[in-house]
């Protein structure tokens, strides 16, 4: 099978002029903008004694894949939607990992096309997934959704799914945006409208539990717009949105761990490192990876660490997970840059057999292609104090919590499992409109409550799965501190990881492994650690990946 296309600048520069057009241009004239949004009843208030139960209405506010994903699902069930989203262009850069669950949705969304059409859907190295039922390897693309169907003997949720390809979160904003204009076209509603440069208010209407929305351009010479109270209002703008705290009054929980419950020890802020090292003499075959999780070891306790991948074309696409020790977080110095090299360099190494003794010598046969080899981020798992609020908003993507560090698992809950709440929820409401505009029908109607309440069951379990699968990456406080005592009295963290190596080597490594000059000794440790953990891994190894 011939590689996918790889992204160039001039497919980049493209791309990002179709958000510019699409998104951007600001509307010109708010006042004029809502005569035509409520002209002829297409738009109506909802105000208290108002005979307008036929005519649905949502308004999502941000436009990310959340938030684009959801106006999608509505418009396509006959609400009027309108989309607000208060920045002025996509500066998210970044690139993110797509799983094959993700793919599947944005063909359904009709945005997937646009990413391939605009070669900005990069394949990563083929990958399997091991089928233990029929002990068969799948490929992710073939694999399905969730191990639990029957004839599956492994319990799993979203969080199986193996990231496949990649792509930027400007892209696939874009693409999901294009999607919009596309969809416009057949919409028996004309389509979702999108708002740029403008943010909304929630208030309470008296009397009622419906939130009431106010749209507010950022010109101060515009208008604002009275939206009334919209059948539905989706909040979708990140974990981050002080508008949560202030409208809402709902806050953040941080670095909760929520498989273990209440009272149970507060996870450890996460240090990563993202980059993707493209060969400057590129390779010729692509080769399949399975991607087995380890444990390292800091002064011979085990750190739970990510490890990176190697994708197709030679291309290393790396995620480092930091130990806690060489990144306390609060403290006023820095970690000592070259510590985090020596550390980046051993992970380059032992996971993709290569030999380099320093950074320089690496990016000699590497270009950074996109991250960085040095700027440290940080991931906090969250978790919203509501899901809903009110009878008629809920929150959506990351602004209702995450809880995995990164592969790919934001984007499949904001594009899969949330879109298909909301839909479910919007089709909830449209139906419960339908029976009270019809007589003798109100009583056999959904609840508004019992819909809502629904969704935020949906969403919980979402964050549930993936909170599962995020227990192997993210460590407790106690487990930080524990590997953190020793890390603080060495400068030299490449002497420390091979003398606690070298010593459990004497023990447990076989001979056949022992003798391996072609691995180091970490890397041999943590081959032997994984396959007396999974007999998969092992295989593996035999079948030569």
């Amino acid at each position: 099978m011939a590689p996918e296309p790889e992204p160039t600048g001039a497919d980049i520069n493209t791309f990002n002029d179709t958000w510019q057009q699409q998104k951007a241009a600001p509307v010109a004239d708010f006042a004029a903008w809502e005569r035509a949004l409520k002209a002829d009843g297409k738009w109506p208030l909802q105000l208290k004694g108002q005979r307008t139960t036929h005519v649905a209405t949502a308004v999502v506010k941000g436009a990310g894949p959340a938030g684009i994903s959801a106006a999608l699902e509505l418009d396509k069930l006959g609400f009027h939607v309108v989309l607000v989203d208060c920045r002025n262009a996509n500066a998210r850069l970044n690139m993110i990992a797509v799983r094959a669950e993700t793919n599947r949705r944005l063909h359904e969304l009709g945005a997937l096309k646009h990413l391939k059409a605009h070669a900005r859907w990069a394949r990563m190295a083929r990958r399997e997934i091991f089928d233990e039922w029929t002990q068969q390897f799948l490929e992710a693309e073939k694999a399905p959704v969730f191990f639990d169907a029957p004839g599956y003997a492994r319990p799993a949720a979203l969080c199986d799914q193996i990231s496949t390809h990649y792509t930027s979160t400007a892209d696939l904003e874009t693409s999901l945006l294009m999607a919009v204009k596309d969809q416009a076209q057949s919409s028996a509603t004309g389509g979702v409208k999108v708002v740029p440069h403008a943010s909304i208010r929630v208030t309470r209407a008296p009397g009622t539990k419906r939130d009431r929305v106010t749209l507010v351009p950022k010109d101060a010479s515009q208008p604002s717009v009275d939206l009334g109270c919209p059948d539905l209002v989706v909040w979708a703008t990140g974990k981050r949105d002080p508008d949560l705290a202030r409208d809402l009054g709902i806050t953040q929980q941080y670095n909760v761990d929520l498989i273990n419950g209440p009272g149970a020890p507060p996870l450890e802020p996460q240090a990563f490192l993202l980059f993707q090292l493209k060969p400057k003499t590129p390779a010729s075959a692509l080769r399949y990876m399975h991607t087995v999780l380890t444990k390292e070891l800091c002064d011979a306790k085990p750190q739970k660490l990510i490890r990176g991948w190697v994708y197709a074309h030679g291309v290393l696409n790396c995620t480092i997970q930091l130990p806690c020790g060489l990144t306390p977080r609060g403290q006023s110095a820095p970690p000592d840059p070259e510590q985090v090299a020596r550390h980046v360099v051993g992970q380059v190494n032992a996971e993709h057999g290569t030999s380099y003794a320093s950074v320089d010598a690496l990016l000699r046969d590497y270009d950074v292609t996109y991250g960085s080899i040095s700027n440290i981020f940080w991931v906090d798992t969250s978790l919203a104090s509501a899901l809903t609020h009110g009878s008629n908003l809920v929150l959506a993507g990351d602004a209702g919590g995450t809880s995995s560090p990164g592969s790919g698992t934001g984007a499949a809950t904001a594009i899969v499992s949330d879109s298909e709440s909301v839909a479910r929820l919007g089709a909830g409401l449209l139906a419960r409109k339908r029976a009270k505009a019809t007589c003798g029908a109100a009583a056999a109607a959904p609840k508004r409550a019992a819909l809502m309440a629904q969704y935020a069951r949906d969403k919980m379990d979402a964050i549930l799965a993936w909170a599962k699968s995020a227990r192997m990456y993210l460590v407790t406080q106690a487990e930080a501190e524990e590997i953190r005592g020793p890390l603080k009295k060495t400068d030299d963290l490449k002497a420390l990881r091979e003398r606690a190596a070298l010593k459990t080597l004497a023990v447990t490594v076989p001979r056949q492994v022992e003798t391996d000059q072609k691995r180091s000794p970490l890397a041999a440790l943590n081959q032997v650690e994984t396959e007396k953990r999974s007999p998969l891994a092992a295989f593996n190894r035999q079948r030569g990946f």
